[in-house]
């Protein structure tokens, strides 16, 4: 598993709760009495899972805490690419990707790859093939 983005403020603090909408968890931060909307948008969407915060486990809390990451050697990429279509299997590559925000719980998502945009400007972009 490892890191891709980490919030740089703590997810007990977001107000409104953080969402899901369309293709994107939409969360905002309170800075200098500012709300600042920050947004993880997830590109080429294959699957998704959620898990409300009492049906999670140490594995999705422990290292996603707070942080974007990627799952190595997934056996979810694995069980999709079975299901896969036989022409489409070498023509994508679905990453796994997973966060945990407090209150909220765990959303794991497959899909191509992914962007962070802060204050509506892109700010990180990962993995687009």
């Amino acid at each position: 598993m490892k890191t891709l983005y980490s919030l740089e403020f703590p997810s007990t603090g977001l107000n409104p709760e953080p969402h899901w909408e369309k293709n994107s968890i939409f969360m905002e931060f309170n800075e200098n009495e500012k709300q600042i909307p920050v947004e993880i948008k997830f590109v080429r969407i294959f699957a998704i899972r959620t898990r409300s915060e009492i049906c999670c486990t140490t594995y999705h809390i422990k290292n996603a805490y707070d942080k974007l990451v990627e799952i190595d050697d997934s056996d979810w990429v694995s069980e999709i690419l079975l299901d896969t279509q036989e022409s489409w299997k070498n023509k994508i590559t679905p990453h796994h990707y997973m966060i945990y925000l407090d209150s909220v719980g765990c959303f794991e998502v497959l899909a191509q790859g992914c962007e962070v945009y802060k204050q509506n400007n892109i700010f990180l972009r990962i993995a687009l093939q």
